[in-house]
């Protein structure tokens, strides 16, 4: 498949150029096609919530790389939200002397 750098790859059966989300785009001008990137696609079942009795779904290897991205982004926000649930503001200068005294049991 060729693909370029800002997500517009090449869709052979259709013999247009489509977007990240799979809608026609633009055609490249000649110094964009310079950059055009040959990958090799690679198709696989993929469960939809990683809990084995959850539905599969088909995903390229482009598309798992961005599920996992956004799902990592999801896991990183959720506990500094719990964080803040629990020890305040990651802006306040004693969050870090809270969580210490937290861990040593509130002594």
């Amino acid at each position: 498949m060729r693909c370029l750098p800002d997500g517009r790859w090449y869709d052979a059966a259709d013999q247009t150029w489509r977007d990240s989300r799979g809608r026609r785009a633009a055609w490249p001008d000649v110094v964009e096609y310079a950059t055009t990137q040959d990958i090799a696609v690679s198709v696989r079942p993929v469960h939809a919530s990683h809990a084995p009795e959850s539905r599969l779904r088909l995903l390229c290897n482009r598309c798992q790389m961005f599920e996992e991205a956004v799902r990592a982004r999801i896991r990183a926000r959720m506990r500094r939200a719990i964080g803040d649930l629990f020890l305040g503001a990651y802006s306040e200068d004693t969050t870090f002397e809270r969580f210490l005294f937290l861990q040593r049991g509130g002594q």
